[in-house]
């Protein structure tokens, strides 16, 4: 007897935030300041000294293709909207060109910000753990 998996509780979200020289360290700081309005509560990796370097290719039509190096800020935000429920988009839209929005204003635009989302399920005991794995299939 095979059961589905009950619905996510919440979603994880990860945002990254380039922190490279100091005008994108100040547009992460704004887009922290603008998630402490928005959301009850974030972590935060240390932005001075940073701790999260990026390496990515540059893929840029015309550009020769090399390496990028990026200071990251990683920040994690747990939403209580399942990441399956059509308002978890709208919010992370929102909060994304937010977000872009702060760093053209520091004249620091980014080609992309990087948000991953994963659904979270809330383990709150052994039985729920026992319960959970029991209906599995």
């Amino acid at each position: 007897m095979s059961h589905s998996a009950p619905p996510p509780d919440w979603t994880q979200v990860k945002i990254l935030l380039p922190i490279s020289n100091a005008k994108e360290n100040i547009a992460a700081k704004r887009c922290l300041a603008l998630l402490s309005r928005i959301c009850e509560g974030y972590i935060v990796s240390k932005t001075a000294p940073h701790v999260y370097e990026g390496y990515y290719r540059n893929s840029n039509p015309g550009i020769p293709v090399r390496w990028l190096h990026e200071k990251i800020c990683l920040v994690t935000v747990d939403i209580d909207v399942p990441v399956n429920d059509p308002r978890f988009l709208i919010l992370i839209h929102d909060y994304q060109m937010r977000a872009s929005a702060l760093y053209d204003a520091e004249s620091v635009p980014q080609g992309e910000l990087w948000i991953t989302a994963a659904a979270v399920y809330k383990i709150s005991s052994l039985a729920s753990v026992q319960n959970a794995l029991a209906q599995s299939p």
